[in-house]
């Protein structure tokens, strides 16, 4: 072999290593998204029920909590599932955290979702908290507590207070016989009541109209995602195209040589 086809060689296989890396750096990008490397910090970035939302129908039966890197790999998951609490006007709400298993479903790897217990009380103020001991999977920490906090629909009615009995007998001369409030406090009642009862109503719509919105949101997430998985299953075919192009350039070379 002489030392102008060993150059050629050379310069051959340097080039074509040069091809596959190129081709292969956004796939090893791609795997390195939110598996819980690098140096950025560890965040929340999304709530299914946004902070400070109003009027939360009571129904709902989860909220689902979306970070920056990967808090559910086996290496933290049993630490990260004692970072949550939940109250409701200040009283401790029972509730299950669920995580996916990030080796079947990478898409979810950034995902905790945490599930009530018992249908949410009505016209109450929800809180939920992330300690700062929140773990990525490669140990990076939450480092400061996190709080959501969103309030259900519905309204609590007071009963008015009972109107005291006063004996005819006692009343002074001159003064007005209050006897006839009694029937209007009953239709001012009644009235308030309808109102709230219409609130309530319109509340319930502008909830409907939320999910509505969100699930199609979700959808498009979904979509994304399916999207972008068809895109890594193109990876293997790009390579052996790549690979069939070098063996036909190699094979020139070589006749090339031999004439």
């Amino acid at each position: 072999m002489t030392r102008r086809s060993f150059g050629s060689r050379k310069c051959f296989f340097i080039v074509a290593l040069l091809l596959v890396i190129f081709l292969a750096a956004p796939v090893l990008a791609a795997d390195g998204d939110g598996t819980g490397g690098g140096d950025e910090p560890l965040t929340l970035e999304s709530s299914s029920i946004a902070d400070g939302t109003a009027g939360v129908d009571i129904a709902t039966d989860r909220i689902t909590l979306t970070f920056s890197k990967n808090v559910v790999n086996m290496t933290v998951k049993d630490n990260n599932a004692a970072c949550f609490a939940i109250t409701a006007d200040g009283a401790a709400v029972p509730f299950t955290v669920e995580m996916a298993d990030d080796q079947l479903y990478r898409e979810l790897r950034r995902d905790i979702v945490l599930r009530f217990s018992a249908e949410l009380r009505p016209a109450a103020a929800y809180s939920v908290t992330v300690s700062p001991n929140l773990m990525s999977k490669s140990g990076v920490y939450l480092g400061e507590e996190v709080t959501v906090k969103f309030t259900t629909a519905g309204n609590i009615i007071t009963a008015a207070p009972d109107q005291p009995v006063v004996d005819s007998s006692e009343k002074a001369a001159g003064e007005e016989d209050h006897s006839q409030i009694t029937p209007d406090l009953e239709k001012e009642a009644e009235v308030i009541i309808d109102q709230e009862a219409s609130d309530t109503e319109d509340i319930l719509v502008s909830t409907e109209g939320e999910t509505a919105a969100e699930e199609a949101t979700g959808g498009t997430i979904e979509d994304k995602n399916a999207s972008e998985s068809a895109g890594g299953n193109n990876i293997p075919i790009i390579l052996a195209i790549t690979a069939i192009i070098i063996m036909a350039a190699y094979i020139l070379i070589r006749k090339k040589q031999k004439n």
